[in-house]
């Protein structure tokens, strides 16, 4: 009885050690199911779910019945309306299998009440913190779709490949999804169906889209012949033109070598294609995004630019970020070079021509991972905020704390 009135649910394990995709296979899936477990008395062992080999008598048993004990959990919250699941459990065959047949057995009425559900964020954490490298196992992103459709839900976050097949093997009864929101973090290593996913979402007003470039997938000559990172993207905007209000962009590198982190970026230099689709996007209200993706990688060029061609009129808030990872590590703005500075202005510009006195928009930029030598200097910060109160507009500049670096923002806090 009481396990129906739980309203929030979160099932997490320890941090990943090792790379995902070296799952608990060896495990053997039939046993799991004959095991007649005493759940009070398991409760009261040692839970840890160490990989290490071989294992013990008591640390097999508890491998066994952690994927089992869990979904029988979430089978008895029936009332449940807000689901996290840690990665560690996605890396049990077992857990995937069953979990992805939910919507097509009784085991549904788990899913009837639930509105967001987030998988696998301490993957997404990992991934872009600490740059590791991710093998999937084959039927991961068939477990991490499956919420998507989920008849009451509204939000998910997740952390997907969108290998083949993936999607399209989920939707092809058709079958449409209802979320609002997503937070979709993308591992790209070859070939994708973010068109088929957005396509599938037809309602989605709320999207914050990570992605995660695989290098080791996406080098050598022929990269500047593919859409890769943003440009994946920019490129199935038109799908949801009629519905997105607020979006999110972020790209980060990661690579099994670690001799190249952070240096991915400049094997990569051309200009992010697509990105004029933003201007079809015509009820966004929102954007944030890499300023170098927006100026097509071309920063102290774009000053002429003609950003009604780009840029959506109904823009209410426009946050440019440094989030290309290249920037992170050896990318440094000169602010006192008069070109860099005009296109911020030539955009501020074209912002105040959409905004009111009433209505007033925000212009924010946000730097990650840079020297305070190279963060703009006070003088740049007040003109740039008196200029944009003079045009009806509110401006705000961060540089979250990285390294020893302490954090800096305008205006003071």
């Amino acid at each position: 009885g009481a396990a129906k009135s739980v309203k929030l649910l979160t099932l997490v394990g320890k941090d990943l050690k090792i790379p995902l995709g070296k799952d608990f296979d060896d495990l053997s899936v039939g046993d799991v199911l004959a095991h007649d477990f005493d759940l009070d008395g398991l409760l009261l062992t040692n839970m840890d779910l160490s990989r290490t080999r071989p294992l013990t008598h008591e640390s097999y048993r508890t491998h066994f019945a952690i994927p089992v004990l869990c979904m029988q959990i979430m089978r008895l919250c029936t009332g449940l309306e807000e689901l996290t699941v840690g990665a560690t459990l996605f890396e049990y065959a077992v857990f995937r299998n069953v979990w992805s047949a939910m919507r097509r057995t009784s085991d549904c009425s788990s899913l009837q009440n639930l509105r967001k559900c987030s998988l696998a964020p301490d993957v997404a954490k990992d991934v872009t913190d600490l740059e590791l490298w991710v093998k999937f196992p084959r039927d991961w992103d068939a477990a991490m779709i499956m919420p998507l459709f989920a008849s009451n839900m509204e939000s998910v976050s997740a952390f997907l490949s969108l290998a083949p097949g993936s999607v399209s093997c989920q939707v092809g009864q058709p079958r449409q999804s209802w979320i609002t929101h997503m937070n979709l973090h993308h591992y790209q290593d070859q070939t994708y169906e973010l068109r088929q996913l957005l396509t599938a979402t037809l309602n989605l007003r709320c999207f914050e889209y990570h992605a995660v470039v695989d290098w080791s997938g996406n080098e050598g000559p022929h990269v500047p012949e593919k859409d890769i990172g943003l440009e994946i993207l920019y490129e199935a905007l038109l799908i949801v033109g009629d519905t997105l209000e607020e979006l999110v962009a972020t790209q980060y590198y990661v690579s099994g070598d670690r001799s190249v982190e952070g240096g991915m970026e400049r094997d990569h230099p051309l200009p992010d294609h697509h990105v004029e689709n933003l201007q079809v996007l015509k009820r966004l209200r929102k954007l944030s995004l890499p300023y170098k993706s927006l100026l097509r990688r071309q920063a102290r060029d774009a000053s002429e630019r003609e950003w009604h061609s780009v840029l959506p009129t109904t823009l209410h808030s426009l946050t440019l970020t440094n989030h290309l990872d290249e920037n992170e590590w050896d990318y440094k703005p000169s602010w006192d070079d008069d070109s860099l500075s005009a296109t911020f202005m030539t955009i501020r510009d074209w912002i105040a021509l959409y905004t009111s006195e009433d209505d007033p928009s925000i212009f924010a930029l946000r730097f990650d991972g840079i020297w305070d030598e190279t963060f703009p200097a006070r003088p740049w910060q007040e003109h740039m905020d008196r200029s944009c109160r003079d045009r009806h507009m509110r401006f705000s500049l961060e540089k979250p704390p990285w390294a020893s670096f302490e954090g800096q923002w305008w205006p003071l806090t």
